[in-house]
């Protein structure tokens, strides 16, 4: 996914990969060293070069005031590829595999096969890092498969469940 960030006047192109897993983020056209990790809705940590940033985001359409130790900054993001294809509350339209972010090990599955979610709603709890993060439903629909089992360890990209 290649986005365009504003700041002010100064752009940067930011390239993401499909996949965290073994694909490097491009930042205004170089390979960044960077991970990142959700901790719940709009905040998140972040590794860039070896720095720690914990952000928490504050989006308005296509803007978003962007919280750090070192203040805020007010973004503009932009998706080029946007409209090109249609959105469903912020998400893809049909099946949508939900994947682990990062390894960690299934804490609690509040979802079931055959259930109806809204989009953002908890669907299950991973433990990573000492932290428990909730992962929502990234869109509204009905649970199809549940691959996750609570205990059991999980690695980056792994299925944990898909949503239609």
């Amino acid at each position: 996914m290649k986005l365009e960030v504003y700041h002010g006047d100064d752009l940067v192109e930011i390239e993401l990969p499909d996949s965290n897993v073994g694909q490097p983020v491009l930042i205004a056209g170089r390979e960044a060293d960077v991970d990142w990790v959700r901790i719940r809705e709009c905040e998140y940590s972040i590794l860039i070069a070896g720095r720690v940033f914990d952000l928490t985001v504050e989006p308005a359409g296509e803007r978003a005031v962007v919280h750090g130790r070192d203040g805020a900054a007010q973004l503009r993001v932009s998706d080029p590829r946007r409209g090109a294809a249609p959105e469903v509350e912020g998400g893809k339209p049909g099946l949508q595999r939900v994947v682990a972010e990062m390894p960690g090990k299934v804490i609690r599955v509040m979802a079931r096969a055959g259930d109806a979610v809204a989009l953002g709603q908890g669907l299950l709890v991973l433990e990573a890092m000492k932290m428990q993060n909730e992962i929502p439903a990234p869109t509204s629909g009905v649970v199809r498969e549940i691959a996750a089992m609570e205990g059991k360890a999980v690695q980056a990209g792994d299925f944990l469940l898909s949503l239609e």
